[in-house]
């Protein structure tokens, strides 16, 4: 885990040079660079009730995030003080946003190769990420070129609209059930956030690369079975390259066509049991059109309900869930709005991995100020 950080920490760089793509968002829509100032816990939570989960405090105590129209609109109504950053991101990301060059992107890649040993690791068609379809290719890629390191790829099961989630393991004997602790690693939960997805891949890429020449890695591969979710949800993923085929689609839930006839659920906020998903904490909604719609009920979506079928045939010790882009370790148990006796393995966990890159650590709400269900 210690060894995961500090290489993306080192990455930082390079996967934000694709990160501004990902703001280019669809024209039908357009989005705001906001800065609010929340002046309590209260008006975080408010934040959650409008849709808002991810952003990233400044300096001066505002929290800055890139909202559509209708969730700026909900802050107004709210009542919360802001100060518009950026009008039209749009407009302002055409404008003024300079175009990456292929030359910065092959020095980036060969950097990467001469002082990470990464070789396997390139960027996608989708403003620099990879399509579902690239993402799925890369698996195949990494298979041929490392069977006796990784499975092929498997899935776990069915998107609503009938995609495959796949997973792949990596162990120094990948097709064999060994003693060994199980770790679990996901990304894109969240359709509109490729960064998960591309950091894991390329951690990928760096355990195969550098097994038996790197001591750490070496000993990750040979002592731990780990499972790779790249990509979580195929559905809205593949919704934002139908957006935007360049990158930027900012689609957010699954594709679930709701009893209204809006579209999704978050599938982060999917997961039970009864009492987590419908906490009366907050941090989801029951609004079909929020962002955080929690859907129906626990497990409703195929998606979550093939992570569930996962874990109950696997043995796995501990779990780590990518998003982007708060630079948050976020520990359990986010719907009891408290502390356990767990907390304190967490608190050991959370200094050990974030010593490198310097994120901040702790339950929902000791991070981003709220709590969490489902």
């Amino acid at each position: 885990m210690i060894l995961k950080n500090s290489v993306l920490n080192k990455m930082k760089n390079v996967i934000w040079l694709i990160l501004l793509s990902s703001l280019l968002l669809v024209a039908s829509e357009n989005f705001k660079k906001v800065k609010v100032y929340p002046s309590g816990k209260q008006e975080y939570k408010t934040l959650a009730e409008v849709g808002i989960d991810h952003y990233w405090k400044d300096k001066d105590g505002g929290i800055v995030v890139y909202v559509s129209e209708k969730e700026f609109s909900g802050f107004e109504e709210k009542g919360l003080k802001t100060e518009i950053l950026v009008d039209d991101w749009i407009r302002h990301y055409r404008e003024s946003q300079a175009k990456i060059s292929k030359a910065e992107l092959k020095e980036q890649l060969a950097n990467t190769s001469l002082q990470y040993g990464v070789n396997g690791f390139d960027f996608g068609s989708m403003g620099g990420f990879y399509t579902l379809d690239e993402v799925y290719e890369k698996l195949d890629e990494m298979y041929s070129e490392y069977p006796n390191l990784i499975t092929r790829k498997e899935s776990i099961g069915i998107s609503y609209e009938s995609r495959d989630i796949y997973f792949v393991k990596i162990s120094d004997n990948p097709t064999m059930n060994e003693s060994e602790p199980e770790v679990m690693y996901t990304a894109l939960h969240h359709s509109r956030e490729p960064q998960s997805m591309m950091q894991m891949i390329y951690f990928m890429f760096y355990l195969l690369e550098n097994y038996g020449t790197n001591a750490e890695v070496t000993y990750l591969v040979d002592n731990r079975e780990m499972y790779f979710i790249p990509v979580v949800n195929p559905d809205g993923y593949e919704e934002n390259r139908r957006i935007n085929s360049n990158g930027g689609g900012m689609h957010r839930k699954n594709m679930r066509v709701n009893t209204n006839g809006t579209i999704g659920v978050d599938l982060n906020r999917n997961y039970g049991p009864m009492d987590y998903w419908d906490s009366p904490n907050g941090g989801s909604s029951l609004d079909p059109q929020s962002n955080t719609y929690r859907g129906t009920e626990p497990f409703s979506e195929p998606e979550t309900a093939a992570i569930r079928e996962f874990l109950i045939t696997h043995e796995i010790r501990a779990c780590l869930n990518y998003h982007s882009f708060g630079n948050l370790l976020i520990y359990p148990y986010g719907a009891l709005g408290k502390e356990t006796p767990d907390s304190i393995i967490f608190r050991e966990f959370g200094a050990d991995m974030t010593q490198f890159n310097n994120y901040v650590y702790g339950t929902d709400d000791q991070t981003v100020g709220y709590t969490t269900r489902g």
